[in-house]
């Protein structure tokens, strides 16, 4: 498992990266905001390894339920 900054990691943990509040203010914007994130930038310089995403279920298209529904 490599350890520093700017170095490939072989698993990377998400956690609670959706906010209750926010999700209640104007959710549809937040989950969005969130998902693309992770699709995007988040993911470059990481090719091969393990996504670990902890977090409470706050809606159907939050990020765990795009990934149950991409298959990753």
């Amino acid at each position: 498992m490599s350890a520093g900054t700017g170095e490939r990691g072989d698993y990377v943990v998400l956690d609670d990266l959706h906010s209750v509040d926010q999700m209640e203010s104007d959710g549809a914007q937040e989950r969005h905001r969130v998902v693309e994130r992770q699709h995007g930038h988040a993911a470059n310089g990481f090719a091969t390894g393990h996504k670990v995403v902890i977090q409470q279920r706050l809606h159907e298209t939050d990020l765990t339920g795009d990934l149950v529904a991409k298959g990753d």
